[in-house]
């Protein structure tokens, strides 16, 4: 007999709203030691319930997780760079290794397996790092290119030149999007001390200093076949010549009608347990705070994606 799951319902937190319940000299503290017009007190209420509803959230009854909505730049970020998930898993093995160390980024999960479900890639961000100056990778220095000479070798160097440049943004959009969700753990985290008195959970997550972002890829049945597909013919064409620069990226390439069908049968055909259970091991965390951008559904077609308003959910 199949056991019944509870579907819960996050309860989802204006942005605004973190902001001030999260400010210094927040509303609710002011409050309490000068009048306030009748307006105010309003404003004041609301806030009181909403701060109850994130402890009831986050308390021992509570679900657990809640959504902060209406996030700054947060729909942007996203749109940059998930999509950029699929196409690093879908790259072969010595162009995906090198722009992940041009861009500072690593993984913890054997890549070079052909039969892996799903392509975890990871940056390892620090609180007080400044964005373009202490990172890796958020921008790539000048130096000098390898000369072009002769027809193969000039295709290779054209198709280098395709894959860095879009793969640009990758590092820069992945730290980006990184520090604004800690800059939500840690609000967060100021809101709770608040609430239990002290200062004990925003000091612990300040002294920890570092946290570990992920971008990953769940592979539907097309991705897998595409990936084995691909080793398969660089395996069989090594005396070939390289291919031109416009047939790059088969991510994004014409499917055979073959290739279409396979994927609106298994990508829509997994199993609610396999789901499940792919859910279970990657996003189980030890962490203090565990926070989840909305993910970003890939359709039949994949230039098309299925998106949702700007929010993260912790």
């Amino acid at each position: 007999m199949e056991e019944d799951r509870e579907i819960l319902e996050p309860y989802e937190l204006l942005y605004s709203d973190l902001i001030s319940l999260s400010s210094i000299d927040n509303v609710l503290e002011s409050s309490s030691s000068s009048s306030s017009s009748p307006s105010n007190n309003g404003e004041i209420e609301r806030l009181e319930a909403v701060r109850r509803a994130i402890m009831e959230a986050l308390g021992p009854t509570g679900p657990g997780l809640l959504a902060i909505t209406g996030v700054p730049n947060a729909a942007h970020l996203r749109r940059t760079l998930l999509p950029l998930g699929r196409d690093l898993a879908l790259l072969n093995n010595d162009d995906r290794k090198r722009i992940l160390k041009d861009h500072g980024l690593g993984s913890d999960v054997p890549l070079k397996n052909l039969d892996r479900s799903v392509s975890s890639f990871a940056v390892q961000l620090k609180y007080g790092d400044n964005l373009n100056q202490s990172n890796p990778g958020c921008e790539r220095p000048d130096g000098p290119t390898e000369p072009c000479e002769g027809e193969e070798k000039s295709t290779a160097c054209a198709n280098k030149q395709l894959i860095d440049s879009h793969f640009k943004d990758l590092g820069g959009s992945f730290r980006e999007l990184g520090f604004c969700m800690i800059e939500l753990g840690l609000r967060l985290a100021r809101i709770c001390d608040r609430a239990i008195g002290g200062q004990e959970l925003e000091e612990s997550l300040l002294e920890s200093g570092t946290a570990k972002g992920r971008l990953l890829h769940y592979h539907s049945t097309l991705d897998t076949c595409i990936i084995k597909e691909s080793r398969r013919r660089k395996g069989s064409k090594k005396s070939q010549p390289s291919p031109k620069p416009d047939r790059f990226n088969a991510m994004n390439g014409n499917k055979s009608d073959k290739s279409k069908k396979m994927q609106k049968n298994n990508d829509y055909g997994r199993s609610f347990e396999e789901c499940f259970d792919l859910w279970q091991k990657w996003h189980y965390d030890y962490g203090t705070f565990t926070v989840l951008t909305n993910p970003m559904f890939i359709r039949p077609k994949c230039d098309q994606t299925e998106d949702t308003e700007d929010s993260c959910v912790k």
